[in-house]
């Protein structure tokens, strides 16, 4: 029975913050409504057709999912659960902006199954909150996580941005200390980034923000690591940190290659060996969706060389490394690389250490 992840995309938030490229609207609240039952029907377009399978996780992500009502939360996990064979316990994942939940929406999601909560803080400083365009407050993200414990979530997660224009390593050690005080059972540390699509691009671009330096970027997510570790998280991924046993076991599927079903606009799947993305228009999804057809804008099968350039690529960034077998036509670069302190040799593996994770994407390029 193969274990099969659900990721399902909400594109919609209140006000689109100043760094987000990830696709969503803030001005087609509207459409919500249409948009749950093509998901539903997109559920049921796929039953089926990714047997024998056991769905082990469902995450729900965006966009801002906790603009849904509870109803509409219900009706997808509903669809799943019948369209779907799920274990008995399985891991369901929601983000959640602070500013769009209060402590009886928190209740009825935990009522509904939800059982781990991706609270997107980025910040307990409010001039950094305003300047990516949040629409909380720090008082509101630290209200909005005591009124999830008090709802009865034992599994919380937390996302801090650093490297943000101008932020220095003291205003970054003040917001991890923060969020180390609360004591969620996850942290999520993710380095700043942007394009020109974005105003966060756009004012760095032309001058009017300050351009984040390499250096500081290094100091800031060694302290992040070194901070983390001390209060006892494991650093199990280049930007994730995790209480013993309390690891994101959806986001894992990702890194190590399990298969995971895309629904809702612009999400991406991979059913072994095909990798797919659906279509990234809420409007043009639901008429594929209602023509009974899968919305999908691409697909590709990965060869066997593709399936091994991700392993490395995405191996680099775990606490589980990769297989050396997988790089041993380039082992005077391995040796390079366990001599700077970036890998160790863990058995027949090689390990990235902290130094080495946050190294991931360059060792990956040389040894590719």
């Amino acid at each position: 029975m193969t274990q099969t992840g659900i990721y399902i995309h909400i594109p919609f938030c209140r006000v689109r913050c100043h760094y987000c490229d990830f696709y969503s609207h803030g001005d087609a609240l509207g459409s919500i409504p249409m948009y749950v039952d093509a998901v539903c029907r997109e559920i049921n377009l796929y039953a089926g057709r990714i047997n024998p399978a056991i769905i082990t996780s469902i995450y729900l992500g965006g966009g801002t999912p906790s603009l849904l009502s509870i109803r509409q939360i219900h009706m997808i996990l509903h669809e799943i659960k019948t369209r779907f064979r799920c274990e008995e316990n399985p891991e369901i994942s929601i983000e959640a902006n602070p500013g769009t939940i209060d402590a009886e929406y928190l209740t009825q999601l935990s009522l509904q199954g939800i059982n781990r909560l991706s609270l997107g803080i980025q910040s307990f400083c409010d001039r950094e909150l305003t300047m990516l365009g949040r629409i909380h407050s720090a008082d509101e993200a630290r209200e909005a996580f005591q009124s999830a414990r008090s709802a009865g979530f034992k599994q919380i997660g937390i996302d801090l941005i650093y490297g943000l224009p101008g932020q220095n390593v003291d205003q970054w050690q003040r917001s991890l200390k923060e969020a180390i005080a609360l004591s969620p059972e996850h942290i999520s540390a993710y380095a700043l980034t942007w394009n020109d699509d974005t105003e966060t691009g756009r004012r760095i671009e032309c001058g009017d923000l300050p351009r984040p330096e390499e250096e500081m970027l290094a100091q800031q997510y060694q302290l992040a690591v070194t901070m983390l570790e001390n209060a006892g998280y494991e650093h199990y991924e280049v930007s994730n940190f995790a209480r013993s046993g309390c690891r994101a076991r959806h986001n894992a599927a990702y890194w190590t290659g399990r298969p995971y079903l895309g629904l809702g606009a612009s999400a991406h799947g991979y059913l072994p060996p095909v990798r797919y993305w659906n279509i990234s228009d809420i409007d043009q999804y639901v008429h594929a969706i209602k023509d009974e057809k899968l919305p999908l804008a691409g697909s590709e099968e990965l060869r066997p060389d593709q399936e091994r350039i991700e392993q490395i690529a995405l191996g680099l960034r775990t606490s589980e490394g990769i297989s050396r077998q997988l790089v041993s036509g380039n082992i005077d670069q391995v040796e390079t690389f366990i001599e700077a302190g970036w890998l160790k040799e863990q058995g027949t593996n090689l390990i990235p250490t902290s130094s080495g994770m946050f190294q991931a994407d360059g060792m990956a390029a040389s040894l590719i």
